[in-house]
């Protein structure tokens, strides 16, 4: 009956100190950011724009797989195909 009684205070100590803890992270990351983010790399004047651009990545499909071919579904009637 005590072991019972223990691990039943346990959780509920544990969930009291999970969401403590919960709270915590969370007005921390509303308040100052992700302390480990990088800052801009330059600051630029508010309303510019820039552009970068990304590195083209090569097609990985091979050019001798063969040609593209669309289907159409089409719905068969069972009783025009009977043959009769």
């Amino acid at each position: 009956m005590h072991i019972f009684l223990i691990i039943i205070l346990s959780i509920w100590l544990l969930g009291k100190l999970g969401r403590w803890w919960l709270r915590r992270v969370v007005e921390r990351r509303m308040q100052g950011g992700h302390p480990g983010r990088r800052q801009e790399r330059r600051s630029r004047p508010e309303g510019q724009v820039s552009v970068e651009r990304t590195i083209r990545m090569e097609k990985r499909v091979n050019s001798n797989v063969g040609d593209y071919v669309e289907f159409e579904e089409v719905e068969v009637n069972n009783e025009t195909c009977s043959g009769e």
